[in-house]
C-alpha cells in the first residue's frame, strides 16, 4: 500500500507541477472570488490537455 501510495502522489505532484508552470495563477494568490477560485485547476486543466491535443501548439490562444 505505501509504495503504491508514494507512486500515486509522486504523479500527482508532478501534473500539479506541470499546471503551475504553465498557469501562474496557481501557483500564487488571486483576488477572485472562491467561487471562482475552486473552477481555475479544472479550467487549467482542461486548457492543458487542449494544448496536448494540439502537439503544443499554443497560438490558437493568441484568437
Amino acid at each position: 500500500f505505501n509504495h503504491r501510495h508514494a507512486v500515486l502522489r509522486n504523479h500527482v505532484e508532478r501534473s500539479l507541477g506541470i499546471l503551475k508552470k504553465h498557469f501562474p495563477i496557481l501557483h500564487v494568490g488571486t483576488l477572485h472570488s472562491i467561487e471562482n477560485q475552486v473552477k481555475l485547476p479544472a479550467a487549467a486543466m482542461v486548457l492543458h490537455n487542449i494544448v496536448k491535443m494540439e502537439n503544443g501548439d499554443e497560438t490558437w490562444l493568441d484568437n
